[in-house]
């Protein structure tokens, strides 16, 4: 009777588990700073000097896992303003190109608060993104940082 337990146990224990299979792709990782730019209506460019970057998750598999809900709040002067990243979509890959791709992002400032639609570009761990705001004092906004790509398997 023990024999006829302990096999059942172990047939059991075989059903139900999981065999274990190297995970496919890269964990990406923000390894950096972010720098936030703007461009006046004169065209003119500035660059932020107090950024601070609230990230949702450090490490992800995917731009979306590390951006969506990530923050950028930053003054210049007598301007305030807040970067909320509501969503990412990338768009196909055609490869040697870089990664390339669209952000939603909410920007407060001041005075308002808007959403607009920011393209980015990833190439050589860099993740530039750039997008038209056509809001009081920002035309033009554009931020970057580096993000590496680790334990990559393919």
């Amino acid at each position: 009777m023990k024999k006829i337990v302990a096999v059942l146990l172990a047939l059991t224990a075989f059903l139900y588990a999981k065999e274990a299979v190297p995970k496919v792709g890269c964990i990406l990782a923000q390894d950096g700073k972010v720098s936030l730019h703007y461009q006046d209506k004169n065209k003119k460019s500035n660059v932020f000097n107090n950024v601070k970057y609230t990230a949702v998750k450090k490490e992800g598999i995917n731009f979306k896992e590390i951006f969506v809900g990530s923050s950028i709040k930053a003054g210049f002067e007598d301007k305030l303003i807040k970067l909320t990243i509501l969503d990412i979509k990338a768009n196909p890959r055609v490869k040697p190109n870089p990664r390339t791709g669209t952000m939603k992002v909410n920007v407060r400032t001041n005075e308002t608060n808007k959403e607009i639609s920011m393209n980015y570009v990833y190439d050589e761990n860099i993740m530039k993104v750039k997008g038209i705001a056509n809001i009081t004092g920002f035309e033009m906004i554009n931020f970057e940082t580096k993000i590496k790509a680790v334990l990559c398997k393919i």
